[in-house]
């Protein structure tokens, strides 16, 4: 089931229907300030009877300087660190800023989050699905 809203796909609510569909009681949610602060995710997951932690006002920063390493294709060890201690004590996490998952995917080997969820390649595999099953 994929959620078409006039025809455009809502990466959210698919990627919150996955979440429940994997009985994941508690996430964490990784994001611009703009997307934590919205309350978007937050809201939805609520709704579902997720409960959904946020970064706390100081670790703002930290993802902000993560996000700008991927704009800038500068990639170092210390950005590899700061991004991992975001992820890492969190048994499921969101990736829900497109610049995450770049750095999921580069530094993935010293990451020891359970569950990592990136909604917009949820939402491609569940268009995939979809286009396949017709």
């Amino acid at each position: 089931m994929i959620f078409l809203e006039d025809k455009v796909v809502d990466i959210i609510k698919n990627c919150v229907h996955i979440i429940k569909q994997n009985n994941i009681e508690t996430i964490h949610l990784l994001g611009s300030e703009g997307t934590i602060e919205s309350k978007v995710y937050q809201s939805l997951l609520n709704e579902n009877g997720i409960k959904c932690t946020v970064p706390m006002n100081e670790e703002y920063g930290v993802l902000r300087e993560c996000i700008e390493a991927v704009k800038q294709n500068k990639y170092t060890e210390d950005i590899g660190s700061k991004f991992c201690n975001l992820v890492n004590g969190h048994e499921s996490v969101i990736l829900g800023c497109t610049e995450l998952p770049i750095l999921y995917d580069k530094y993935n080997e010293n990451i020891n989050c359970e569950n990592i969820f990136d909604p917009l390649f949820l939402s491609l595999q569940q268009l995939k699905k979809e286009f396949d099953d017709e």
